[in-house]
């Protein structure tokens, strides 16, 4: 009887060792593709490009690649919170033509973004106009200056 209990136990010792077993190496096979890095070429960037057709700017000349994922983020919040722009006649005074164009990488369904520096600050996403001007741009124009590190002289051209 003794005997019988002393091989009751260690089957059960076997199966709660087995058990273990896999259980450790499930969690070491699901943990090993949360731990990997994503690829540099997949990480999320945005490229700002701006344009100055009007030839206005001394260094109009400008391209810069944003890979702080927080301030991607914190563009595409606030490009997310800009009114329509009126459908009414606008009058747009001081436009010199700057502009800059976003090309979102890996985020944000790779979208093009063009904003208009000057005048009535348009921002075109999909082919739909957005108001940047204050107070109806909610802060995205003074958010996008301090990411590009850019004074409003620097940024407006003006």
């Amino acid at each position: 009887m003794r005997t019988l209990r002393i091989l009751m136990k260690l089957k059960t010792l076997r199966i709660l060792f087995a058990a273990v077993l896999v259980i450790m190496s499930l969690s070491s096979c699901s943990s090993s593709n949360q731990d990997q890095p994503v690829p540099e070429q997949d990480q999320p960037y945005l490229i700002v490009d701006r344009q100055d057709p009007l030839h206005n700017l001394s260094n109009g000349e400008f391209e810069r690649t944003i890979k702080d994922i927080t301030a991607i983020q914190g563009i595409i919040d606030r490009l997310d919170a800009l009114p329509a722009f009126p459908k009414d006649i606008v009058h747009c005074p001081l436009d010199n033509g700057v502009n800059y164009e976003l090309q979102f990488k890996n985020i944000y369904q790779d979208r093009g973004v063009t904003i208009t520096a000057t005048g009535c600050q348009q921002v075109k996403i999909d082919g739909e106009e957005y108001w940047a001007m204050e107070p109806r741009g909610k802060g995205f124009r003074a958010f996008i200056m301090g990411v590009l590190g850019m004074t409003e002289q620097q940024y407006s051209g003006m």
